[in-house]
């Protein structure tokens, strides 16, 4: 070998090594980032888990609605550091505007935004070119005391509620008849990205009494972790089941699909609304174009109330809605609701009684002449 040879041999060696050292350190680091949020994620009960997510789910919708271009998803949030580029102080105290506008209690607004800064400051932990935006956003929390007792007297006479909830006594609830059931049905404009939506989204809870949650939190495929155990869920149209996570009692179940709800997934689905991968249910804006972001529950339950009220049935919950399918199953089987209970995601037959309306008439299907 030469002197000229053995010096550009060098020279390569040379130039060489910091290119493989900064190719171990950048492997180094994506290995160390994976397991900052694994280990991150270890550490939480499922429940809080589903809780972040569906909170992070909020947070996308208000993305939507504030045009953040692009706008990144609730998994990407909970994974990505650098879906928290360009998000800082400015967003997080819109945020916390929008969801009292929206008339979350204060409360519920402490905690959504306490999520966002879970998961800004692991952004941050892991990439520290995101310090100084993120700081921002962990800057921004909830208000206690008396400044939020002032902002809910405040909301109170503006006519904005203080307080959002679900829950109602089985007297409150409202279980439709058939024909109220087929309005609601027909009040959804198919012709509409929206309205096809709208179809899916009132077949799913009309005819298989889904939570909202768990008719919001559904995906065309995907996989969830209960416990140590992995379980893929999504939509085989082929099947004509769904399998999904029921976060309330932690399992995992299949339905089959009622034909209405088919019809209405298909139609989504072929006119290209449905996304082949991640939440189903998208949400829109107020002109009724659908977003790339899932739809929260919050955006669902009005969205209930809106196409009651388009049906002329009134003021209407989603509640309701679960409410009328275990009451209708319920009269249809008397004699199967072990079946029921399954079916609908109860813990016990307690709960199960809960939800069905009581009998008009109480002997009504054992009346006989002894």
């Amino acid at each position: 070998m030469t002197n000229t040879s053995l010096a550009r041999s060098s020279s390569s060696v040379t130039t060489s090594t910091p290119n493989r050292i900064a190719a171990a350190e950048h492997i180094a680091a994506e290995y160390a980032r994976n397991e900052l949020y694994e280990l991150h994620e270890m550490s939480l009960a499922p429940g809080t888990l589903e809780c972040h997510q569906q909170d992070l789910r909020t947070f996308v919708a208000f993305l939507s609605e504030a045009d953040l271009d692009p706008v990144p998803d609730a998994e990407a949030l909970r994974t990505t550091p650098e879906a928290w580029r360009g998000i800082g102080f400015g967003l997080a105290s819109a945020y916390r505007r929008w969801l009292l506008a929206m008339g979350y209690a204060q409360g519920t607004v402490s905690r959504k935004l306490s999520s966002v800064r879970v998961y800004a400051k692991l952004a941050a932990s892991v990439d520290d070119t995101l310090a100084e935006k993120v700081s921002g956003v962990r800057m921004v929390g909830g208000h206690s005391g008396r400044l939020a007792a002032n902002i809910d007297d405040k909301r109170r006479d503006e006519g904005t509620p203080t307080r959002m909830s679900n829950k109602r006594r089985a007297e409150e609830m409202r279980a439709l008849s058939p024909a109220e059931i087929k309005r609601l049905k027909g009040v959804c404009d198919v012709t509409t990205p929206q309205g096809r939506r709208d179809a899916v989204l009132v077949a799913l809870l009309l005819d298989h009494g889904l939570r909202i949650g768990e008719a919001t939190g559904l995906v065309t495929a995907g996989t969830v972790r209960v416990g140590e155990d992995v379980h893929t869920v999504g939509l085989d149209l082929a099947a004509g089941t769904l399998r999904f996570y029921r976060q309330k009692v932690g399992i995992c179940q299949t339905i089959k699909l009622s034909s209405d709800a088919l019809v209405a997934l298909r139609r989504y689905i072929d006119a290209g609304d449905c996304p082949p991968m991640g939440y189903i249910l998208r949400g829109s804006r107020k002109g009724g174009r659908l977003t790339h972001a899932g739809m929260t529950t919050t955006a669902a339950s009005a969205r209930i109330t809106e196409l009651a009220k388009r049906a002329g049935l009134g003021h209407l919950s989603a509640h309701d809605l679960r409410h009328t399918w275990a009451t209708a199953v319920s009269r249809l089987f008397p004699d199967r609701q072990a079946e029921l209970q399954q079916a609908g995601g109860w813990s016990s037959p307690a709960m199960l009684k809960r939800y069905v309306a009581p009998l008009e008439i109480a002997n009504e299907s054992i009346a006989i002449s002894l």
